[in-house]
């Protein structure tokens, strides 16, 4: 799944060892290359934190 700036998302399959434990939700600020692995850039709801996380560890709402 692509994900763009603006795109509402939850944290639905979290991979370790990430602080998520899934039911996170956050906007995407972007999507930025690290190391070859694709990492999508949010903001979390419950925190007002970036976070970056792998496509695969979210979903849209």
């Amino acid at each position: 799944m692509k994900f763009k700036s603006g795109d509402k998302v939850t944290v639905t399959n979290p991979e370790q060892p990430t602080h998520h434990t899934g039911g996170e939700t956050g906007t995407v600020t972007g999507v930025v290359t690290v190391g070859g692995s694709e990492i999508v850039q949010l903001v979390e709801d419950q925190t007002g934190q970036q976070v970056g996380v792998h496509p695969d560890e979210i979903s849209k709402r």
